[in-house]
């Protein structure tokens, strides 16, 4: 009795619409999984390649050249080989004037063994850069291709005696050991007069495979540093060949 009451008073409506207002009743049917809009969802972008240096560092001791952190020992077969094939294809190389950083005790036969390398490589010249004996840093120019027969050669011996001649071969003047190794004083002297008497104002500077490079730095700085207007502007080489004073020889 009473149920009929309730559904002919009009409620059922009323309270049916209630109910679908608290389930949230929807007439629309649910979107499937397949209907469903895509998600996107972003990748993480690729890490980038390391970026190539801009330049190439280079440094050398007596026992290696190090290239861009590499180093590569002068011991072994063929060691201008080797450093010539790890500097293939760096940049700022090929065509340029390329700095080369070198310990006072490397030997000078070492030094013209990577300066050669440089030159396999395609550098045009090369910048030397160390300390000179008060601790300083300082600059040494290195060109190619001398060939004149007029242009001047120092070479510091076994003795650490400096002799002086021309690469086409004349008599070496010979300057002996000072107080405590070459004399910078009278061999530099010696030195400018022979830079000077040629056209070209290229020098070569050399020395026996038991001397330091610094001893020969520093007879190559003593001689660009005169006033002299026929010296300050020359530029030097090297040689990987065996010169031997007052004969003829070809540097790089």
């Amino acid at each position: 009795m009473r149920v009929a009451l309730f559904l002919r008073s009009g409620l059922v409506p009323a309270v049916f619409a209630i109910v679908c207002a608290l389930v949230a009743c929807d007439d629309k049917p649910k979107e499937s999984a397949k209907d469903a809009a895509p998600v996107v969802i972003a990748s993480a972008s690729a890490t980038p390649p390391p970026k190539e240096p801009e330049s190439t560092t280079i440094s050398m001791d007596d026992a290696a050249i190090t290239i861009n952190g590499s180093r590569v020992p002068f011991e072994g077969a063929e060691p201008r080989v080797r450093i010539a094939t790890e500097l293939g294809g760096k940049p700022k190389i090929a065509g340029e004037a390329v700095p080369l950083v070198v310990m006072r005790p490397a030997k000078a036969s070492k030094v013209a063994i990577a300066v050669a390398a440089l030159k396999d490589a395609k550098a045009k010249s090369v910048v030397i850069r160390g300390q000179k004996r008060d601790g300083q840093m300082a600059e040494l120019p290195v060109s190619f291709g001398a060939t004149a027969p007029c242009v001047a050669a120092a070479s510091i011996g076994k003795d650490v005696a400096i002799n002086v001649w021309t690469i086409g071969g004349t008599t070496a003047r010979r300057f002996a050991k000072g107080m405590a190794g070459p004399d910078l004083t009278l061999g530099s002297e010696g030195f400018r007069k022979a830079i000077a008497a040629c056209e070209t104002k290229v020098a070569v500077v050399t020395a026996d495979e038991s001397v330091t490079w610094g001893l020969v730095y520093d007879l190559a700085l003593t001689t660009k540093e005169d006033p002299d207007p026929k010296t300050k502007d020359v530029t030097f080489a090297l040689t990987t060949d065996a010169a031997v004073a007052g004969r003829k020889f070809t540097p790089l």
